[in-house]
């Protein structure tokens, strides 16, 4: 209850702030996770640069390779919760799954 109550101060906190667009609370903690797993994968790229490797695919790809398709998996698993109608948190465990099984074996 806790967290629905912080989402929901801070969507109102960010509707007041930007009235242009209509923000919801998830999207907010969607976007915050988002620039926070882009800082990791960057501090990671610069700590131990990577080497294309082959992988299920066939195929060599980087690691910029494997985040750029696991957010398109991501995305599209994201979409497709949201239209059935599932609970928003689901795409979080799906999604994150998703992007630690195509990091780690494509």
């Amino acid at each position: 209850m806790y967290l629905a109550g912080f989402l929901q101060t801070i969507e109102e906190e960010l509707n007041k702030a930007m009235p242009w667009m209509y923000w919801k609370g998830e999207i907010f903690l969607f976007i915050i996770c988002f620039f926070i797993f882009l800082g990791i994968l960057g501090y990671i790229s610069y700590r131990w640069p990577s080497n294309p490797k082959v992988g299920i695919l066939r195929i060599p790809l980087s690691r910029g390779d494997k985040i750029f398709l696991s957010a398109v998996f991501l995305i599209a698993t994201m979409l497709v919760i949201i239209s059935v109608g599932l609970p928003w948190y689901l795409t979080l465990i799906v999604g994150s799954l998703l992007v630690i099984l195509v990091v780690t074996k494509l």
